[in-house]
């Protein structure tokens, strides 16, 4: 199916009386599993204007839903404007796709402005502007080769973005602020630490100045994943990562021994002092009691020479 327009190539509409299980304003469906070139159940596709490839809005249920067994869920592709929009009114996703298949994606969407390839807005309150999940693969891939994001995502009250699993970065990762879950209602087998036994491994543990093999020009401080994990052995069997949670806790478990370690030096220069002071304190009332004897002495050395005087006349 392909259609052509400064607009939308496709248009489809279910109306509001359509009380039916599932109605889909536009349906594409195929078959075909042979062959080299991918075979699409929709492809939307807008080469100038203000076109969009592939637009959907819904308003009680997904803006726009796709499934694959073996190619894309969704590919759209625009030069000029959004290569996908969708938009829900609803706690639906705005975009749901799926690809079980094979490698491919559940959406590709390629974009040559610096417009968005893909737009996903929900206005519920807790809507996802994207839904995207995976067993084996990734459950959002995106890529920008210019100086755009490959994944963007904004949210007034809610999450920007939220990720149910491990999250990998390859490049640089730059964040406003970092919330770690902490919860103590999410942990368990929560035991003590010895921070002195930590302040010694951690005094150990080489720290070097480095770069990356992909980044040679940007240099950094701080120890390898290898070291840190023979030293502390957290973060299971990965000895080729470090957590920011283990850093955070390393470092405040080690700087309150620190702040132990300090407070008994206090005590102690404390004690110290309190005997110097009293020592400088006896010295004082020796010197005093010496002072006061040698008034006395000279007194009486100088009544003695007067006497003599008076004796001699």
């Amino acid at each position: 199916m392909e259609g052509t327009g400064n607009y939308y190539g496709v248009y489809g509409l279910v109306p509001s009386s359509s009380k039916s299980t599932f109605r889909a304003g536009v349906l594409g469906e195929t078959d075909v599993t042979a062959g080299n070139n991918p075979n699409y159940a929709v492809y939307g596709y807008s080469a100038d204007g203000d076109g969009i490839g592939v637009g959907a809005t819904a308003s009680t249920g997904y803006g726009m839903y796709a499934s694959s067994d073996s190619g894309y869920g969704i590919y759209a592709y625009s030069n000029s404007n959004y290569a996908v929009y969708a938009m829900t009114y609803t706690g639906r996703s705005a975009i749901y796709a799926e690809a079980s298949g094979s490698s491919l994606a559940a959406i590709e969407a390629e974009s040559s402005s610096g417009i968005y390839a893909i737009l996903a807005e929900s206005t519920a309150n807790y809507g996802d502007g994207v839904d995207g999940r995976s067993v084996n693969g990734r459950g959002i891939n995106g890529y920008d080769s210019g100086y755009g994001a490959g994944v963007y995502g904004s949210s007034a009250k809610g999450w920007a973005g939220e990720f149910d699993g491990n999250v990998e970065v390859t490049g640089q990762l730059t964040v406003g602020s970092t919330v770690y879950t902490s919860d103590r209602n999410l942990k368990s087998d929560i035991q003590p630490i010895d921070g002195e036994d930590v302040l010694a491994r951690l005094g150990q543990l080489p720290i070097s100045s480095w770069h990356y093999t992909n980044a040679p020009e940007k240099r950094h401080v701080g120890p390898m994943a290898q070291d840190f994990h023979a030293a502390f052995g957290l973060n299971g069997d990965d000895e080729t990562h470090i957590s920011e949670v283990d850093i955070a806790g390393v470092s405040l478990a080690a700087i309150k021994a620190l702040n132990s370690e300090l407070k008994v030096e206090k005590a102690a220069q404390a004690a110290q002092i309190a005997e110097l002071r009293a020592t400088v304190a006896t010295q004082a009332r020796t010197v005093a009691e010496m002072k006061q004897q040698f008034a006395e002495l000279s007194a009486a050395l100088e009544k003695l020479q007067a006497d003599r005087v008076a004796v001699n006349r």
